[in-house]
Formats: C-alpha cells, sequence, structure tokens
C-alpha cells in the first residue's frame, strides 16, 4: 500500500541533548520497484535542490509511483544552520572525506551514517549540488571516470547535455556509493545560494527523469539528442586579493584567453588569470575575495561529442 512518511537518521547529540539528525522523506509506491536516493545539501551553501525534492516527495501520486524515494532535502544539517560550505563544529568538507568515519568529527560521523544508513540500502543515488555561495554553475552530471558501467546510462537519463568525468579528487559521496556497487551520479545546477523556480524546475525535471528511466515513474525520460563529455579540473588563486571575473559561466574559452583579474584593495592588478587550456567555463567564482589556494574556475576540455 502506497504511503507517505517522514523522520529522520540520528547521528550524535549537541551539547543540551538535541539531536543532530538528517531528515527523510520516504515515499512508498503500490507497486513494487526500485528504491532511489535523491539528496542536496552535502555543502550547507547549495541548497538549490532542497525544494525540489520536498516538493516531488509532497507531490508524488503514490497509486503511480513503483518503489520507494527516499527524499533527503539536507544530509548535513550543521552546515545548512551555518549557510556555509562546511559547519562550524570541525570546518570540513564533507565531500571529501567519504566513507566518512563513525569515531571521527561531525563530518565524518554524518558522511558514514548517511553512507551506511541511507544510501547502501538503496538501489541508486542522485547526489544534487549547485555552486553554492560563492560560484555560479553550467548545468551539468558527474558520472565517474572508472565507473561508466554504473554511472553512464544513469547520467545521461537525467537530460543534461554536458557529462563530466568528475575531478581529480575523492572522498565524495558519490564516489563512496560507486564503489559498493550502487549506481551513482552527481547533478550540478544553481547556484549564489539562490533558489529560485527555474533551479528548482530543472532539478525537479532531473529527478523525475530518472525516476521514469528506472521505470518508478510511467513514462521515457525526456533525454538530450547530443551530449559532450569533458574531463577537467579546478584553477586556483595563486595570490590573495580581490577576484573579477571577465567571463560567464558556460562559456567557451581558449588557452591563454582572460578568465579574470585578481585586484589589491587599492584596486590594482596583481594577477592575470588566464584559461590552462581551451574548454567550456563549467563553474565560475563571483566577484568576491580570493585567497591563496581557493578555486576560481573549473575549465571542461571537451573529450567528444556523441548523438543519440
Amino acid at each position: 500500500m502506497g504511503e507517505r512518511s517522514y523522520g529522520e537518521v540520528v547521528v550524535t547529540q549537541r551539547v543540551d541533548g538535541s539531536n543532530i539528525s538528517i531528515p527523510v522523506i520516504l515515499v512508498r509506491g503500490k507497486k513494487p520497484g526500485q528504491i532511489l536516493c535523491v539528496n542536496e545539501c552535502i555543502h550547507g551553501d547549495e541548497y538549490a535542490g532542497m525544494h525540489p525534492i520536498i516538493r516531488i516527495a509532497h507531490e508524488l501520486n503514490t497509486n503511480e509511483l513503483c518503489g520507494t524515494l527516499v527524499a533527503i532535502p539536507v544530509v548535513n544539517v550543521p552546515a545548512l544552520e551555518d549557510l556555509s560550505r562546511i559547519n562550524h563544529y570541525d570546518h570540513l568538507n564533507m565531500n571529501r572525506i567519504f566513507p566518512g568515519n563513525p569515531e571521527g568529527s561531525l563530518s565524518q560521523q554524518i558522511a558514514h551514517v548517511f553512507l551506511n544508513e541511507v544510501v547502501k540500502k538503496c538501489a541508486a543515488m542522485v547526489d544534487l549540488h549547485g555552486g553554492g555561495g560563492y560560484a555560479s554553475i553550467k548545468n551539468m552530471v558527474i558520472a565517474q571516470k572508472g565507473f561508466e558501467k554504473l554511472a553512464w546510462d544513469l547520467a545521461l537519463s537525467t537530460g543534461f547535455d554536458l557529462v563530466w568525468k568528475g575531478g581529480s579528487w575523492g572522498g565524495t559521496g558519490r564516489i563512496s556509493a560507486l564503489e559498493a556497487g550502487i549506481p551513482a551520479i552527481s547533478v550540478e545546477a544553481g547556484g549564489g545560494m539562490l533558489s529560485k523556480e527555474e533551479n528548482v524546475a530543472v532539478h525537479m525535471g532531473v529527478t523525475k527523469n530518472v525516476m521514469r528511466y528506472l521505470k518508478m515513474l510511467p513514462g521515457q525520460p525526456d533525454i538530450a539528442k547530443h551530449y559532450r563529455i569533458m574531463a577537467g579540473d579546478e584553477t586556483h588563486a595563486k595570490n590573495s586579493g580581490f577576484f573579477h571575473p571577465v567571463t560567464k559561466s558556460g562559456q567557451d574559452v581558449k588557452k591563454g584567453e582572460l578568465v579574470g583579474i585578481i585586484t589589491d584593495l587599492h584596486g590594482r592588478t596583481i594577477d592575470n588569470v588566464k584559461a590552462p587550456t581551451d574548454g567550456v567555463l563549467t563553474q565560475l567564482r563571483y566577484p568576491c575575495p580570493v585567497s591563496p589556494g581557493e578555486t576560481l574556475f573549473i575549465l571542461g576540455n571537451i573529450l567528444e561529442v556523441r548523438e543519440n
């Protein structure tokens, strides 16, 4: 029998005894089928997908749903409370420390519980992300290099035409799910700590497309006519100062082309930041202060274009 229920997975307690938990909405269809985890807010400043997850969980017709949607609007509640990529307890980037540690710091414990108590009990994972508070981002899906058999078809079902093979870093929830044999992708859309209706529509469309691909909803996913496959990585600031982009997210650039400048607080240019290769700017930092080592942009190198 179809049903909708609300609960939480407790991770630990605060000093006052209140729970630090992962909120869960379970939507069970009347018909058997796959169990899909859709989550947002591993980074607390990336909540463009939070409202779409909640909306879909509330709007799904359990009479036509096959299987179960495990809707996780927020993984990292303490970071969301701080409106920050990280939380103030341990200052760790949760999406670099999976599979986590049950005896580690708070971020490590949340990662461990989320992976083992939620993700590993599902048949597939869609990990929603956005540009956060500091960057605009080009809509894309990440199908991790080395896990094509698990991730590729799931990635294409999103309908996005830009497929990234993932950065050089590890420790993501997506990679830990794939290592456990669970098909998993990450979706990047939105940014700027905004929950615009246009971004809500994108994330809802992606989720419903994936559910159609998994035969959880009737119909076929609306896929792209062609798609671009890319590799790429972050370019970091070498100097402290104020970053001024002269390009836009989604723009194609050539090797050596000026992407932005870094000035000091007197307005004097101290660094001209140029594209290291040809590619598309998939993520671009907004005008803001930067420190050495912080990400300025991600440049995707198009490896091939495929037609459907």
